[in-house]
């Protein structure tokens, strides 16, 4: 555990601390700002359930009127409603900056406002060296930063620590011994309940939209972006992943693991939900994919699996600052009072109120300066979490700080494995400037291209396609969907966003 003046030692690059901050709000007008905003979670939480919003707001002066959505609507609710002209002052979870901001002028540029009225968040961009990546391909700022650790962007493999240790198995060190592994788990009875049959070596699911063992890219040697499924050369050239020979090998990788039983005959149909399930009540799987273990073997179970460690620098990871955390329209008449608002939680305080809560309620310090949550029965750390900061501001975040052992050991070690993949690092997670004219005309080749592969990856699997004898077809097909085309639209973006 990471003791105050270790956190403190963090924030030395602040060049004003919480004494010189106004209390706005005493005394003085109260500002009401319209927003849109996302629930918290499934629970609906918001910012008004959040204690760092709770505790700042009065003294700020501030007041806030948002309509908020669920996740599963909240983009296009928020595209149709910044197209229509009638938007709110904020919208508190982030928009298209390049599109609305670079293009449309609806988002107001924040460069002057965080150097004008938030000495604390231009320190610690400053700090961070972030300003590049903040500023869009029009010389703007558009998004309040916010800040994490760096993590593998997607999904990684997680393995049963236990059945490694039954079989007396070392981590796979390539894809061959990857597959070797797997095939240990298959036939020696790797869970030792004395069925040989009941193993299975690697869970997916999800397969057939692309979804899930794809992600077993990250452990091939090119540097590979999942959300837009394309490869990056050290030069800087992209590749839409399906048009490739590394794509075709990794085919016949997969090919080879389901026919061999040792992925799970339901890939295809599999939903994460069922996977979790499995995970979690049985002793059956050996590995899976996933960006963090615990959304499939749940807290409890999270101790007993250990990422499998990329042996190629090419995993994609988060560069450890978002741009979209929070946006202000034009139609805002005070942003000043906002940004300074914001700025608050810059500051040591500000940081450990948004992070952590209220001292003696969500967390107390030990004699040895040691953090730890004050959790029971009817606060658990999942309650702590939905009355912590809001789902959209997470400033600055020392994790060794608030998830240690003393205070979260299962975060601890998950967050320590998550960045143990993260130091293979090949991409910095990447954000493409697309304009209007490429989304619309990339947009569409995108959807068929993400329709097209999944379905051939299954037929090769299955046995339906013999993969040499369809590669040529398939390929052909690319072609006449313009993957070609979307791959320039890529490339074009990843040249703007590099400079």
């Amino acid at each position: 555990m990471k003791n105050v003046a270790r956190f403190c030692c963090l924030l030395l690059s602040l060049v004003l601390v919480t004494m010189l901050i106004p209390a706005l709000g005493e005394g003085g007008d109260v500002v009401t700002y319209t927003g849109f905003a996302v629930y918290k979670d499934d629970d609906h939480h918001t910012m008004e359930d959040s204690l760092a919003f709770r505790d700042t707001l009065e003294k700020y002066g501030i007041q806030f009127d948002v309509d908020y959505y669920s996740s599963t609507v909240a983009a296009e609710k928020r595209s149709l409603l910044l197209s229509s002209g009638d938007y709110p002052d904020i919208i508190f979870c982030g928009a298209d900056i390049e599109w609305y901001g670079a293009q449309e002028g609806i988002l107001l540029p924040l460069e002057d406002l965080i150097n004008d009225y938030a000495p604390n968040m231009k320190a610690y961009i400053d700090s961070q060296n972030s300003w590049d990546y903040l500023t869009c391909t029009d010389g703007h700022v558009y998004g309040i930063p916010t800040y994490s650790a760096e993590y593998a962007r997607d999904g990684v493999l997680w393995v049963n620590r236990t059945w490694l240790e039954n079989l007396e198995l070392d981590m796979p060190q390539s894809l061959e011994e990857l597959h070797d592994v797997l095939a240990a788990f298959k036939e020696y009875d790797a869970n030792g309940n004395g069925d040989p049959t009941d193993e299975i070596p690697l869970l997916c699911y999800e397969v057939g939209n692309g979804a899930n063992y794809i992600e077993l890219f990250n452990y091939c040697e090119w540097m590979f972006n999942y959300e837009f499924r394309t490869i990056v050369d050290e030069d800087g050239t992209c590749h839409m992943l399906p048009l490739t020979e590394e794509f075709k090998d990794l085919i016949e990788y997969t090919t080879a693991l389901y026919q061999e039983g040792l992925l799970n005959d339901d890939c295809f149909t599999m939903t994460q939900e069922s996977a979790a399930a499995l995970v979690t009540t049985t002793d059956t799987v050996g590995m899976f994919i996933a960006g963090s273990p615990i959304g499939i073997c749940g807290r409890d179970k999270a101790l007993d699996w250990a990422v499998v460690e990329p042996w190629c620098d090419s995993v994609e990871v988060s560069n450890a600052c978002y741009r979209e955390g929070m946006c202000i329209t034009d139609h805002c008449k005070n942003p000043e009072r906002f940004i300074e608002w914001l700025d608050y939680f810059f500051t040591e305080e500000g940081s450990i109120l948004s992070r952590m809560g209220v001292r003696g309620e969500t967390y107390e310090i030990d004699e040895n300066g040691n953090y730890y949550w004050l959790t029971s029965d009817e606060q658990d750390l999942s309650y702590i979490s939905n009355i912590l900061c809001y789902k959209g501001p997470s400033y600055m975040t020392d994790f060794e700080l608030f998830h240690d052992a003393g205070s979260d050991a299962v975060q601890s070690y998950v967050d320590q494995q998550r960045r143990l993949a993260a130091s293979h690092a090949g991409l910095k997670m990447f954000e493409l400037p697309f304009t209007n004219e490429q989304l619309t005309v990339g947009l569409p080749i995108m959807i068929d291209m993400n329709t097209a592969f999944p379905q051939y990856m299954a037929k090769v699997m299955t046995g339906e396609y013999d993969l040499e004898a369809s590669w040529g077809d398939f390929q052909q097909q690319l072609q006449e969907m313009q993957v070609p085309v979307l791959e320039e639209i890529i490339q074009d973006c990843y040249n703007r966003m590099e400079k």
